[in-house]
Formats: C-alpha cells, sequence, structure tokens
C-alpha cells in the first residue's frame, strides 16, 4: 500500500511535480475559463473564439502570468511543450475540420459575382500590407530582435498580407446566421465568397511557410511548394476515388466504422508528410479534408463525429497557449498602440472597400456592396492560427504577434454592431412564406368542395423523426376533402386539391458546432429545397396524394426558430374565420415513446409561457390558430406492425383503428380544437369528452356541515347570432352542434361534483341572480383536480394510434404540478400523442 501512495498526494508529494497531473489541470482551468467567458460575451452576440482568445491572454503573462507563484505553479515553463504538443494535435483535427467546410466542386461552380468579390477581398488588402508590413518591418521587427538575424522582409511582407488579406469562415457563418442573412442574397454572396478566399489564403500560406523554412534559398522554397501542390494532386486524383468508394458502399444513416479509420489514418500520414518536407502538419490534414467528397451528406456526419472534442477540449488548449505568447504588457507605448491603430484600419479599409467595389460593380447595390465588405472583415480564429505559425516559425517578433492579434479582436468584434447600423433587418427581411398577393388557391363551393372552405397548412418540420405523423395528419385531412357525399365520392381527383394547400418549411437550427454552419452553408444553395432530402419526400407524397406542397427551408440559430418561423410565415395572417389564408401551423414536437423525453430539440421547449422565440412567440405573432403537437408515433400506426412477424406478407394491412378524443371544457382554444378536428370528422372516429363542473352547496355554521340540498346548472339555448357574444356558454354549445353534424363524433359528458359550505351569511362570495354563492377559487381546483382524475380513468383505454386533442388554455388549467393534465399528457403514462391548439392572440 505504501508503494502504491509513494509519489502521490497522499505520501505529502506536490500533485503538479507530475507532467499528466499537471496537463489535466490545466485544461481544467483553461476549459472551465473559456465556458464562462463564453456566456458572458454570448450577451453581446460574439462568438465562442472571442471568449476563447481572451480567456488565452487572460491565463497569459498579459494577466494572471504577472502572478509569479501562479506562473511557477500552473503554467511553468518546462509544462509548455506538453500543451503545446497536445494543442497542435488538435489544431490538426481543427484544419481536417476546415477542409471538410469547404467543396472544391462547389467552390468552381460559383458565381462569377462571389469568385470576383472574393478575388478582389484577397488581392487589394494584400497589396495596401506592404506598406503596413515595411513599417512594422523597419520599426517594430527591427526593434524587437536587435543583435538577432532578421528574417527575410520578403517572407515577413508575405505573411503580413495574407494575415490582413483572410476571413475566418466558420466565424462568418454563425454572425450570418445570428442576423438572419444566411438566406438572402448578401449572405449568400459572402459565405461563398469567404469559402473561396479562404482557400486561396490557406494556398498562400503555404508558400509563406516555406519560404520562412528556407530563408536563403529561394529555389528550395519554390520546391517545397510544388512538393505540396504535387501531394494535394495525389490526394484528389488517387486517394479521393477511394473515399468515394467506401461512402457509396456506407448506408444513408450510418458511417462504416473502416471508413472513418482509413480517412484518419490518411489525415495522419498526410500530416506527417507534409511536417517532414517543411511546411507544417495543419496543411496535410487540411488537404486530406479538401479531398473527402460531401456526396450523401458524408462529410457533415464525419464532422459531427469529431467537432465537439475539437472546439470543447482541443481550441481552448490552443488558444490558451497562444495567449502566453501574446503579451499586451509590450505595448507599453504610444507608439506601439499608433501600430494596432494603422494596423486594424488599413486592414479594414483593405477588406470592405476590397470587396465592396467589387459587389457594386457586379450588381449589388451600395448598401449591400458595404455589407459584404464588412462581413468579409470578420477575422477569428483562423488568423490567430496564421499567426501562431509566423510566431513559431521566428518571422514575426512577440510584439508584432500582440498587435495582430489586437487587430484579429477588434475587426471580429465590431462586425456585429457595424452591421447592425449599415445593414439593419429592414432591408433584407424575406417576404411572407405566403403572402395574400402571391396566393393564387381558387375556393370552392360548398358543392365542388363538399362544404370545406379553403384552408392553407404550414408545417414546421424539424427533422426526419416527425415526417410519418405529419404525413398522416395531411392523409386524414385530404381524405376527409374528397369524402363527398355523392356517388362521385370514391373517386379521387385527377389534379391536386385547390381548396387544400399544404406547405411544408425544413427548419435547420444552427447551433455553435461546424456541422450546422455546414447544414447551414448547403442550405443557402439554389438547389438545397430540390436536394432536401425532408423536402423530397413531402413533395414525393404530395404528388401520389394529389396534392399541392409548397416546399421551403430556414435557416437560424437555435434560440429564434420561432422568430424565424413567424417571418418565414408572415405575422399578422388570417384567422381561421377568414376565407383565405393561413388557417393553421402545425409545430411538431417528437417524444421518445419510452421515457417520454424530447427526442428532438429545435421546439424541445414547447412550453407557452418560458420559451423566448420559440412555440409562445409563434402563437403570438403569427396571427393564426397553432397546433403543438405532441408526437409519439402517430405516424407509425398506420401499419399493424404485428403482421411483420408472420409468415404471410399478405397479412400485412393497414389498420384503422385510430381514434381521436378531445376533451372540451369550453373557451376560444377549445373551440378552436373543435375547429381542427371538423377537417377530419369524415374519415376517422372521434370522442368528444365534455367536461362539466358540478358545485353542490349547503348552508352550514362553523361546526357542522349540512348535505347538500342544490346544485348550480345553467340551461342553455340556442341564440342568434347578434346574441352569441353576450353569454360564453352559447358559444360552446353552438361549436358542439356544427361538429356533431358528422355520424363519425359522439358526446360524453363528464361531470366532476364538487362541494363546498357557506360558512357565513357576510361571506365575501358573490351571489349569482339566481341566488346560489359563487364558489372559491380553492374548491375550483379541487374540481379541477377531480376532473384530470376521471380524465384519466376514462382515457385508459387509448393506443399508440390514437389522438388527443385540447385547447391550451384546457391543457394548461386543469390542476397543477404532477396532478395537472399538462404534466399527465407528457407524462409516462400517457401514450397517445396530442394536440394542443391555440387560437390566435394577434
Amino acid at each position: 500500500m505504501g508503494a502504491v501512495a509513494e509519489g502521490t498526494i497522499l505520501a505529502g508529494a506536490n500533485p503538479l511535480l507530475d507532467h499528466l497531473a499537471l496537463f489535466l489541470l490545466q485544461a481544467l482551468i483553461i476549459i472551465i475559463v473559456a465556458r464562462l467567458l463564453a456566456v458572458i460575451l454570448s450577451y453581446l452576440r460574439q462568438p465562442t473564439v472571442i471568449a476563447e482568445v481572451i480567456g488565452g491572454i487572460l491565463l497569459g503573462p498579459s494577466a494572471l502570468g504577472q502572478i509569479t507563484a501562479y506562473k511557477e505553479a500552473i503554467f511553468p515553463s518546462s509544462s509548455l511543450p506538453f500543451l503545446s504538443l497536445v494543442a497542435n494535435v488538435g489544431l490538426i483535427l481543427f484544419l481536417f475540420i476546415v477542409g471538410l467546410e469547404l467543396d472544391p466542386l462547389e467552390l468552381v461552380q460559383n458565381s462569377v459575382q462571389s469568385l470576383t468579390i472574393s478575388l478582389a477581398g484577397v488581392i487589394f488588402p494584400f497589396a495596401l500590407s506592404i506598406l503596413v508590413s515595411k513599417v512594422l518591418y523597419d520599426f517594430v521587427m527591427t526593434a524587437d530582435v536587435a543583435g538577432a538575424a532578421l528574417p527575410p522582409f520578403t517572407s515577413f511582407m508575405v505573411f503580413t498580407g495574407v494575415a490582413m488579406s483572410i476571413t475566418a469562415f466558420p466565424v462568418l457563418a454563425r454572425i450570418l446566421a445570428e442576423r438572419k442573412l444566411l438566406a438572402t442574397k448578401v449572405g449568400r454572396v459572402t459565405l461563398t465568397a469567404a469559402a473561396v478566399g479562404d482557400a486561396s489564403a490557406w494556398c498562400l500560406l503555404v508558400l509563406v511557410v516555406a519560404l520562412i523554412s528556407n530563408p536563403s534559398n529561394s529555389i528550395m522554397a519554390l520546391y517545397v511548394f510544388l512538393v505540396t501542390l504535387g501531394w494535394g494532386l495525389f490526394l484528389w486524383f488517387a486517394v479521393r476515388p477511394i473515399f468515394k468508394f467506401l461512402i457509396d458502399r456506407t448506408e444513408n444513416e450510418t458511417i462504416s466504422q473502416f471508413a472513418v479509420v482509413f480517412i484518419f489514418l490518411t489525415v495522419w500520414l498526410s500530416s506527417w508528410f507534409t511536417q517532414i518536407i517543411g511546411v507544417h502538419a495543419i496543411f496535410g490534414a487540411f488537404l486530406v479534408g479538401l479531398c473527402v467528397p460531401h456526396t450523401h451528406g458524408f462529410a457533415i456526419k464525419l464532422t459531427e463525429k469529431v467537432e465537439d472534442l475539437v472546439s470543447i477540449v482541443f481550441l481552448p488548449l490552443y488558444f490558451a497557449y497562444s495567449g502566453l505568447n501574446t503579451r499586451i504588457d509590450q505595448l507599453n507605448d504610444g507608439f506601439s498602440w499608433l501600430m494596432v491603430l494603422l494596423v486594424t484600419v488599413v486592414a479594414c479599409f483593405g477588406k470592405i472597400v476590397g470587396c465592396g467595389l467589387p459587389g457594386k460593380l457586379t450588381g449589388l447595390n451600395w448598401r449591400e456592396s458595404w455589407a459584404v465588405g464588412v462581413l468579409m472583415n470578420t477575422k477569428g480564429l483562423v488568423e490567430l492560427i496564421v499567426l501562431n505559425l509566423g510566431l513559431q516559425a521566428g518571422v514575426i517578433s512577440a510584439r508584432v504577434f500582440t498587435i495582430m492579434v489586437m487587430m484579429a479582436l477588434i475587426t471580429t468584434f465590431s462586425t456585429v454592431p457595424i452591421i447592425s447600423i449599415i445593414y439593419p433587418p429592414k432591408f433584407y427581411k424575406d417576404a411572407p412564406l405566403l403572402a395574400a398577393k402571391d396566393r393564387e388557391v381558387e375556393k370552392f363551393t360548398d358543392e365542388q368542395g363538399g362544404g370545406k372552405k379553403n384552408i392553407e397548412i404550414v408545417l414546421c418540420l424539424t427533422g426526419i423523426q416527425c415526417v410519418p405523423s405529419m404525413m398522416t395528419l395531411v392523409k386524414l385531412i385530404k381524405e376527409s376533402f374528397v369524402h363527398i357525399p355523392t356517388q362521385e365520392a370514391e373517386k379521387l381527383p385527377d389534379e391536386p386539391l385547390k381548396n387544400l394547400q399544404i406547405s411544408a418549411i425544413h427548419i435547420i437550427p444552427l447551433s455553435e458546432r461546424t456541422s450546422a454552419v455546414m447544414k447551414a452553408a448547403e442550405a443557402i444553395q439554389p438547389s438545397a429545397i430540390a436536394e432536401d432530402g425532408i423536402l423530397t419526400i413531402f413533395k414525393t407524397f404530395g404528388f401520389l396524394n394529389h396534392l399541392y406542397i409548397i416546399t421551403d427551408m430556414i435557416v437560424c440559430l437555435m434560440g429564434s426558430v420561432g422568430d424565424a418561423v413567424v417571418e418565414k410565415i408572415g405575422s399578422g395572417s388570417s384567422s381561421s374565420d377568414d376565407e383565405s389564408g393561413i388557417k393553421l401551423v402545425v409545430v411538431p414536437v417528437v417524444f421518445e415513446k419510452k421515457t417520454s423525453s424530447v427526442l428532438h430539440g429545435a421546439f424541445s421547449g414547447h412550453s407557452f409561457n418560458d420559451e423566448v422565440g420559440g412555440v409562445q412567440f409563434i402563437v403570438e405573432k403569427v396571427g393564426c390558430t397553432v397546433c403543438v403537437f405532441l408526437d409519439r408515433g402517430f405516424g407509425g400506426a398506420d401499419f399493424d406492425f404485428n403482421a411483420l412477424m408472420t409468415s404471410d406478407p399478405k397479412s400485412i394491412k393497414v389498420c384503422n383503428k385510430r381514434t381521436i378524443y378531445v376533451i372540451f371544457n369550453g373557451g376560444e382554444d377549445d373551440r378552436e380544437a373543435l375547429h381542427f378536428i371538423s377537417l377530419i370528422t369524415n374519415v376517422i372516429t372521434i370522442h368528444i369528452l365534455r367536461v362539466r363542473g358540478e358545485f353542490k352547496h349547503s348552508n352550514a355554521d362553523h361546526t357542522k356541515v349540512a348535505e347538500p340540498t342544490s346544485s348550480v346548472k345553467t340551461e342553455v339555448e340556442i341564440l342568434t347570432d347578434d346574441e352569441l357574444s353576450k353569454i360564453e356558454g352559447t358559444k360552446d354549445e353552438l361549436a358542439l352542434t356544427r361538429i356533431t353534424a358528422s355520424n363519425s363524433v359522439t358526446i360524453e359528458e363528464l361531470t366532476a361534483p364538487t362541494t363546498f359550505s357557506v360558512l357565513s351569511t357576510h361571506s365575501n362570495r358573490s351571489t349569482p341572480s339566481h341566488g346560489t354563492p359563487t364558489p372559491d377559487v380553492s374548491l375550483i381546483k379541487e374540481m379541477n383536480k377531480s376532473t384530470v382524475r376521471l380524465l384519466k380513468q376514462h382515457l385508459q383505454v387509448v393506443n399508440e394510434g390514437d389522438l388527443i386533442v385540447l385547447g391550451r388554455k384546457t391543457y394548461e388549467g386543469f390542476g397543477s404540478g404532477s396532478a395537472g393534465l399538462r404534466a399527465w399528457v407528457e407524462g409516462d403514462e400517457c401514450i397517445a400523442s396530442a394536440c394542443i391548439i391555440s387560437q390566435s392572440r394577434s
């Protein structure tokens, strides 16, 4: 036992003398600081990379490194080689992901406009940087390396030009998504131009590193560059076909482990080769990433496998190591800060003008052109990687490195505020998906459509999981539309139903992950909607079922899905009382059957009260009825899956046992729920559970409670339309009368009795005109609990294929906590899907 504990903290030894223990502590501190700063800076709408860079600076000699005890204990000089080694392994993986983001075939096919902006955005700032590099070389580098060998000015100049002309593609994509610019002309042009510019800059950087490695032999530098280029061509023409062969053999939803092993072996081999020829290992990984085909979404799936480890662990370590080399304390005079100002102004001017003017010449207006220039000025983590390469190679000094880091931080930090001023949302907001002036949907008369008015339904598709249920719902509505009680009822129409229009919107929520950026970049391409798998499935479904389906796509930040949906659909859409316009927006929330946990996250926070930018925002702003569809496999109940276990394929049949249960308590939302099920009353069995509270009271003193003597009941008669607004209950009766015209609808009344006592003749309780006292709030709550118990007992017969429909107020109002109706609907006991209907609040 003593031998085991010897040399450990239990034996009194200093644990920080152990290299592994020290590294683990360093990683823990670095990651925590980076994440805390990311949370703080998120309120300023700054990307995570800014937090990681600032965290590295704070942990380095510019801040905490000034404390000698901290520096010697946590970041001693002897530990830096180990930190550098792990950080560089992470950097290799990150550059591999950067290569995966870029599709060379797509870049070649890009428009002339994007290519022109991209090339001008590299050439113009590169030309301006020559003057800046001369000033920095003569007045800063000369002073910093006094007595030592200065790097060749040519290498310094080319390096400075690349550093000032590069654009950070990953950071730019997130800014575009946050500003809702991805789907706009400015967003598409900028993202494409940034991708081309990134590829060009990395190629230039290979030349820079070759020059740095061979300062006295330009021929050898050119030879190294040509060998690197030849290696890239070998990977493209010899290795890429192998990648494609492995991908084509991969199933659509999974990635072959052998394919992943082969690709990562290629990454390490390529990195080793570029390292030994004198470039850098990261370029080998970048070239392999470029060669991975993007077919079948393979590049995105591969990125998803490694991105979290790289972004959460390795990148903060790299930026912390970078921060240890950042010496803001060396900017201790006015001249140094004047250099920061000069470099920042020239970099901004070169990039904004260099990209803005070509934008104007290729068809953009002035405001759009300057917006493209400001967005292309984003630097971010790619800039810092370039700067670290220059520092490690000795081509720049620590002070020049710090000046350039400050420039990168300032330009990236200022992008969002500047773009908010020069290109606010009013200049690029999309037109509503179904703007009234664009609708050309012919209205059917009662004779043509079986009494159905013109209906438009918008489906918010957040993933493939919700597609079966949405198809089932649409099919039920469609079958009800063609169920006409005439001799022609069995005939399907030869052309799409003109009084039923379905709009399917695929929502792609953009997170901080690189794979989300890649999905967003693919989604903004002109062919994205036509090639999207989910939308293609829905269009095929519409074609086979004679339905007119409009497809569209939304790319937005995870926290602003509701806002994006409202913008796409258009606020102030017509309500259900109108003859035209959107009648219903369906928001699916997919539940895992066994645990009732949310399976798909875009609308996981489906609360009407506390989800900012979610369902609540849609309900309040969209201006039409919203159906929150809690899906527990509603679409999977179309077939008798037990028959699949038999040997006779003919025994497989469609299940028609689906039943809809409507919980009706009265009020606007419940009446809207009746309106919703009126769309499918002809093709499915519907049971309406009408909830009625019956209050019994008795006169009593403080010590004795008498038996109930009377009950509160209000007789309801059907009034004229002019009198409907006077009595709420009458509206409910009229709605029930209309819905029960169908033979497939039955109504069952559930009465929840609650007894209350009159304790004093001086009670503050109000007394209705018929002389019966009104129960207080606590008794109403007791009645609600009793009602929930009755509903649970009655709904024990529901199956997986069934659907429970209820209004929002009923859903939230009956009971509270674990005993409430909402808790039961969302809990493990309920196996049926549910529709919560909310009438327009606009």
